[in-house]
């Protein structure tokens, strides 16, 4: 009788791992870019010892999956908003100033001119550094990742100057982790 209490109290404990991933997808529901992060698979394994040959235990194997398919495409209103395509990322400066990747899209402009993100992550350019605006410039940001800035104030047809190119990486081929913030880094760093 031990064993059989022993083995359901074991197939407890790992159901509870599945109930919690299924509790926080379900109170993620209605996050914006809220995409299911863990996946559980549930497997037996031989329980070796004194007792039937045929003991079972069930057990939980969970693996952190990153899933960066995109999602529905969502219109703001805010011009300074970008969709990453395919398996893009976004460089970065976490808040230890390290490299990391997202694809949180949600951009905008700091008292002090630097791009960053809603998270508040300031947003890298191709040189490694923050990209920074000139104060009253108007942005825009193409396809490419390329930031152009107009002077409004300037007399006559105003130009666009390349400001900086958005820090983009595509992982397709390469895997990527999670960090404890949430953030992406390439994968052995």
């Amino acid at each position: 009788m031990d064993r059989l209490a022993f083995n359901a109290v074991a197939n407890i404990n790992e159901q509870r791992l599945a109930r919690q991933m299924t509790t926080n997808e379900l109170a993620n529901v209605s996050t914006p870019g809220f995409k299911r992060s863990f996946e559980a698979a549930m497997f037996s394994i031989k329980v070796d010892g004194p007792g039937f040959a045929s003991r079972m235990q069930p057990q939980a194997q969970t693996t952190d999956s990153i899933n960066l398919k995109p999602g529905t495409m969502m219109a703001t209103g805010n011009n300074l908003d970008v969709a990453l395509n395919g398996q893009a990322v976004m460089g970065v400066s976490a808040s230890d100033g390290t490299l990391a990747f997202t694809r949180r899209g949600d951009l905008k402009l700091t008292a002090t001119g630097s791009l960053e993100n809603g998270a508040g992550h300031l947003i890298r350019g191709q040189n490694g550094g923050p990209i920074t605006i000139p104060a009253g410039f108007q942005v825009n940001i193409t396809d490419d990742g390329s930031v152009f800035a107009i002077n409004p104030a300037q007399a006559g047809p105003a130009a666009s100057v390349l400001i900086d190119r958005i820090l983009m990486r595509d992982t397709s081929q390469t895997p990527l982790d999670r960090r404890a913030d949430g953030l992406f880094q390439a994968q052995g760093y």
